[in-house]
């Protein structure tokens, strides 16, 4: 199973199969307070059919995900953490 911050906020999914897909949380918290204090709390993280893990945190509301063809790589975006 998988705790409440590792799919916490799903804002993208980039799917390699039938039950494993990559995700990414734009938040942790409070978006509001994040987006306000430019805190990185987001993260990009994969869920294998039975486990979900964080592959990359403190990210600044990322958010989209796509995958190479053969499914080798995956690219995220987020917005840069300095006003």
């Amino acid at each position: 199973m998988w705790s409440v911050f590792e799919l916490c906020s799903l804002n993208d999914l980039a799917l390699i199969g039938n039950d494993k897909f990559y995700f990414t949380n734009d938040r942790k918290y409070c978006y509001y307070m994040e987006t306000v204090f430019r805190v990185p709390f987001g993260s990009v993280g994969y869920y294998d059919g039975s486990h979900a893990e964080l592959m990359v945190e403190d990210l600044f509301i990322p958010n989209g995900l796509a995958l190479s063809n053969d499914k080798k790589y995956v690219v995220h975006i987020a917005l840069p953490n300095k006003a």
